[in-house]
């Protein structure tokens, strides 16, 4: 099994349980590197790493996996047009559902900030929830969110994780943080519901 930082054993987890309600035989990692793999024993999964593949312009026709998805992969393609067309790309090549896990909002931002001001350099862009709500509306896609984590939540696991990053100035940002707002959101882009899942299905038809 590749090693697995805390912060990241419980996004795969939830990656890995939401497909799992489709049953799927095959599943496409995006940006993955094998990570994936232990968690969904009995399916083969195929993990497409940049630069090999590019999530924008997947090699592949459509329907060609059961389930596609990306763990925290998202925020680091580029710009918004690009982020947009990663969606697009994995939507595409999923016969039955395309499943993200990527941080979103204010929030996000402020723990990322933090993190470049104490060296740790992960190039990234992160959205408005907002923004992803209006190009999946604009393409017809029925789809579904939750919140994966709050914010509190994923300071814990960074914690856990970074445990040298847990000094003075990192306990004086987290009180200038609204905890409770959502850090990563969980994204199921639903083309064949053979389960329907738990999230709150929106569609052009029924928004909320």
């Amino acid at each position: 099994m590749h090693k697995i930082k805390p912060i990241s054993i419980f996004y795969h987890h939830l990656a890995a349980f939401r497909a799992k309600t489709y049953n799927p035989k095959t599943v496409l990692d995006i940006g993955g590197s094998g990570r994936l793999k232990p968690f969904l024993d009995g399916v083969h999964v195929v993990s497409a790493k940049y630069p090999k593949i590019d999530g924008r312009n997947l090699l592949y026709p459509d329907n060609k996996f059961d389930i596609t998805c990306s763990i925290v992969t998202l925020e680091h393609v580029g710009k918004k047009e690009d982020q947009f067309k990663f969606l697009a790309e994995a939507y595409r090549v999923s016969k039955f559902a395309s499943i993200h896990l990527f941080p979103v909002g204010s929030a996000a931002r402020g723990v990322e900030q933090f993190k470049r001001k104490i060296g740790h350099k992960h190039p990234c862009l992160i959205l408005d929830q907002s923004d992803f709500l209006e190009f999946l509306d604009s393409s017809n896609i029925n789809y579904g969110f939750e919140i994966a984590d709050t914010l509190r939540e994923h300071l814990i696991k960074l914690g856990l994780t970074f445990p040298k990053i847990l000094n003075d100035d990192y306990l004086n940002y987290l009180y200038t943080l609204r905890l409770e707002d959502p850090y990563c959101i969980l994204l199921e882009m639903i083309k064949c519901p053979l389960v329907l899942p738990e999230l709150k299905e929106v569609s052009q038809n029924n928004k909320t």
